[in-house]
């Protein structure tokens, strides 16, 4: 019997039971409106968020391989189809996107 064929199932095995094992994480959103797509992953540590009995605010961050400008398309479409207006934009290389919105 060759190392292959005893290496190859060893290997599926492993890597299966890998990905069972591993929990996924639920997405967080501080605001129920703001659905977080797929394929982002939040940042506590870089991350803020302020609440007082009049305001709720946040800074979240998340981080992802997505096409920035599609992610800014549809982050906006929602963000205003669940009634948030678009204040400004800011894009830095280092810093990636700032979108600031309110309700």
């Amino acid at each position: 019997m060759s190392i292959q064929r005893i290496l190859l199932p060893l290997l599926v095995v492993v890597f299966v039971a890998g990905c069972a094992s591993t929990p996924s994480r639920p997405v967080r959103s501080e605001f129920e409106d703001i659905p977080v797509p797929k394929g982002l992953t939040y940042q506590p540590d870089k991350s803020t968020i302020i609440e007082s009995q009049t305001v709720k605010a946040a800074r979240l961050v998340y981080r992802g391989r997505l096409e920035a400008e599609s992610l800014a398309l549809a982050l906006r479409t929602t963000f205003e189809a669940n009634g948030w207006r678009h204040v400004s934009s800011t894009a830095v290389a280092s810093h990636g996107t700032t979108k600031v919105y309110e309700k």
